[in-house]
């Protein structure tokens, strides 16, 4: 954050600013990607447990 912010030129700044708001955006979405897995995971283990038991 402090390297996009600390670019002088406006145009490059609002650019590399723009970067680290899209490499932030992907890594979110990969971690609730990953969660909605794991809860579907979860939810369907619970479910053929409670079709055994």
């Amino acid at each position: 954050m402090v390297k996009a912010a600390g670019v002088a030129d406006p145009d490059d700044r609002m650019e590399a600013v723009g970067r680290l708001i899209d490499e932030e955006s992907r890594v979110s979405m990969m971690i609730g990607v990953t969660v909605g897995f794991e809860l579907a995971h979860q939810l369907m283990e619970r479910e053929n447990q409670a079709e055994e038991g």
